[in-house]
C-alpha cells in the first residue's frame, strides 16, 4: 500500500509540493491518448519572481522523478515563441500547481 509521501512524490515529483503559480499555459499529447493516458505540456509562470517551470503531467501526475527547474521568464518575441501552441488556463486546472500569491515567489 503507497503512503502518503510516496503518493506526493508520484503526483508532484521529487519536491513532493505543487508548483506555485500566477499564470499557466497547456497542451495536449495527443500521441498519448492512443496509449489510454491524458498526457499535458504545462509551462508555469510565476510572475512574482519573473521565472517559468516546464512539466508534462500523464494521468494529472508529474511522476516520481520529476524535479522542478526554474528559468528566467523571457519577454516579448521570445516569450511569444515559447507559449505557441499553448492554451491559456486558470493555474487551479493544472493538477500540480497552485496559485502563487501576491508577492509569493518560488516553493520548488
Amino acid at each position: 500500500m503507497a503512503t502518503e509521501e510516496s503518493l506526493k512524490r508520484r503526483k508532484y515529483g521529487k519536491g513532493k509540493e505543487p508548483i506555485a503559480a500566477t499564470r499557466a499555459f497547456v497542451k495536449e499529447l495527443p500521441h498519448f491518448k492512443e496509449k489510454g493516458i491524458d498526457g499535458k505540456a504545462w509551462l508555469l509562470v510565476n510572475d512574482n519572481d519573473g521565472t517559468r517551470v516546464s512539466v508534462n503531467t500523464y494521468n494529472g501526475e508529474a511522476g516520481k522523478n520529476f524535479i522542478v527547474q526554474r528559468y528566467s521568464l523571457p519577454e516579448g518575441k521570445e516569450l511569444r515563441k515559447l507559449l505557441k501552441g499553448y492554451e491559456e488556463v486558470d493555474v487551479t486546472a493544472c493538477p500540480v500547481a497552485v496559485e502563487a500569491g501576491a508577492g509569493a515567489t518560488a516553493n520548488a
